[in-house]
């Protein structure tokens, strides 16, 4: 039973972190950043990592003070979980970026998509043992965001958004 309560984290967590890259998208001095999906993925990553470095405050003081865990291993146990943190909410903010990219506006109701990709990967990952987490939903997260990643990049590419990057040499 406790298994349902930890996995129906992903309910709240995943809506709330990609509700900050929603206000971002459509703040008065912000939205006009957010062109199109690979931007909606960078937003969504730093939410994400906003988000986990907040909770790995709290989980680790825990692990470390009234555990007893060493400090190197309460981190590097939370390494991986930071990590999904971040590459959920860059899916999630997928959804938002693309929306803005194909209709010039983003609605409350494009966060849907994205949520339906990393709802049920947070959920099974809170819901699974460790050895699960490592073996099934971190390669599937990995492959997801891979894909997405990859798509944006093509599709900055294919619209001429590469012209628009500074010159780094």
């Amino acid at each position: 039973m406790a298994y349902i309560g930890i996995g129906g984290a992903a309910f709240i967590e995943e809506p709330l972190k990609l509700l900050g890259v929603y206000l971002l998208s459509t703040g008065r001095r912000t939205g006009y950043e957010m062109n199109n999906h690979l931007d909606g993925m960078v937003y969504g990553a730093a939410a994400g990592a906003g988000f986990a470095a907040l909770e790995n405050i709290n989980y680790i003081s825990t692990m470390v003070m009234r555990q007893g865990s060493p400090l190197l291993s309460a981190i590097l146990f939370r390494a991986t979980t930071s990590f999904c943190h971040i590459a959920w909410t860059a899916i999630a903010g997928r959804s938002l970026g693309l929306a803005r990219a194909l209709k010039g506006w983003v609605h409350w109701t494009d966060f849907i998509p994205g949520l339906l990709i990393v709802i049920p990967l947070h959920f099974f990952w809170n819901s699974f043992p460790l050895m699960m987490r490592g073996w099934f939903i971190l390669p599937v997260t990995i492959l997801i965001l891979y894909r997405e990643v990859d798509m944006a990049l093509k599709d900055e590419m294919r619209w001429g958004y590469e012209t628009l990057a500074p010159d780094e040499a």
